[in-house]
C-alpha cells in the first residue's frame, strides 16, 4: 500500500491524500472504481470489491486517508440522517 501513504491533516493535504486514495483505489479496482461529483450525501466515490480480501483492502486505504466508509449491499447503508459522511466512498 505504498501508494496510498497518506498523512493527517486539512485543506491541501487532505486533497492531496482524497488524490492518492482515488489513485490507489483506481490502480487496483480498475472500472470497479468510480469517482462522483459531489451530491447530496457527500459520497465522492464508489468501489465494487469482488471478494474480502478486496473489502479490507479498500477499507485500509480510505482509512489511512481519512475518507468515511459507507457500506452498501443488502441494505446496509445508513441513513440516520447525521450528515458525518463527507468525502466518504462507497465499498
Amino acid at each position: 500500500m505504498k501508494e496510498a501513504a497518506c498523512s493527517a491533516g486539512s485543506g491541501r493535504k487532505m486533497e492531496a491524500d482524497q488524490a492518492r486514495a482515488f489513485e490507489a483505489l483506481s490502480k487496483r479496482f480498475g472500472n470497479r472504481f468510480r469517482r462522483h461529483e459531489r451530491s447530496e450525501d457527500d459520497v465522492v466515490a464508489s468501489v465494487l470489491p469482488l471478494n474480502a480480501d478486496e473489502v479490507r483492502w479498500a477499507s485500509q486505504i480510505a482509512t489511512r486517508c481519512a475518507l468515511p466508509i459507507v457500506p452498501v449491499g443488502a441494505g446496509t447503508a445508513p441513513d440516520d440522517g447525521s450528515g458525518t459522511r463527507r468525502n466518504a466512498v462507497q465499498i
